[in-house]
């Protein structure tokens, strides 16, 4: 014995559609919309609240996400577009200044490996460390 199918204006009956291939009817398809929104609003309610420091860990991740973002858009400059290399030094230098703000110590603030290697032990260059900079 054959089970009774739904009618159409369901969402059973708008999966039965899909399965045979068919183009929905417009009673099947808002039906279907209709479940998709109660199954999202019920999800939204069982949720756990977030804890109080999330949208700092948002913006640290997207301030990171930046900062490379703009080193390799330094090492692009320097051999395609040098007139670049200044206004994309600034923003980078200014997003890491924002990651510091927010409690992250970040190593490319302090010159990063260049940096280290140009005021390190074996340093080819003369001057002031990167620590000794920061005062002046």
């Amino acid at each position: 014995m054959a089970r009774e199918l739904k009618p159409c204006g369901t969402s059973a009956a708008y999966r039965r559609h899909l399965r045979k291939r068919q183009e929905p009817c417009d009673a099947c398809r808002a039906a279907a919309r209709d479940e998709k929104r109660a199954q999202r609003a019920a999800s939204l309610d069982e949720r756990v609240p977030l804890p109080e420091d999330v949208p700092v860990r948002k913006r640290l991740a997207e301030l990171r996400w930046q900062a490379e973002l703009l080193r390799t858009s330094i090492v692009w400059a320097s051999t395609h577009s040098p007139a670049r290399l200044p206004s994309l030094s600034k923003e980078r230098r200014e997003t890491l200044a924002e990651i510091e703000a927010l409690g992250e110590s970040s190593p490319e603030s302090e010159g990063g490996a260049l940096g280290g290697f140009l005021s390190g032990p074996l340093s080819l260059v003369g001057g002031a460390a990167p620590a000794d900079r920061k005062e002046a």
